[in-house]
């Protein structure tokens, strides 16, 4: 009977740094946070909780981190808060950003969304190839 011998490639097969892959995805859900967290000036007669601010984070575990749903890689932050939709809300469809809450500055979540990741895709890529 042969004996087993694995055959191994001289050269990586794959140059894509993982690790750098899910550090990055992970920094862009970071930063996705701290802009969504962030208050517009204040307006006389408004009452500030600092609520919205405080409970953007990541999805379930707040675990910080990329994981793997089949096969793809997923970041995902959000709030359970019943109004944040409103204040921060989608532009393209439900739960849409009310246009008050948009006109005094709050930022929404799909454009902070788009932006980050405008910052970040480039950075995700090049960790794919290797850089």
């Amino acid at each position: 009977m042969p004996t087993f011998k694995p055959i191994v490639p001289t050269q990586p097969i794959v140059r894509a740094n993982a690790l750098k892959v899910v550090q990055q995805l992970n920094n862009y859900g970071a930063e996705a946070i701290n802009v969504l967290g962030k208050y517009p000036p204040a307006r006389s007669g408004w009452r500030r909780t600092g609520n919205l601010g405080k409970f953007w984070a990541w999805e379930a575990s707040l675990s910080k981190r990329a994981k793997v749903e089949g096969s793809d890689l997923v970041m995902r932050v959000g709030t359970n808060l019943p109004y944040a939709g409103w204040v921060e809300g989608l532009i393209s469809k439900q739960p849409k950003q009310q246009s008050t809450w948009k006109n005094i500055g709050w930022p929404s979540v799909e454009t902070v969304s788009k932006q980050k990741w405008n910052d970040y895709r480039l950075r995700i890529i090049d960790a794919l190839h290797g850089k």
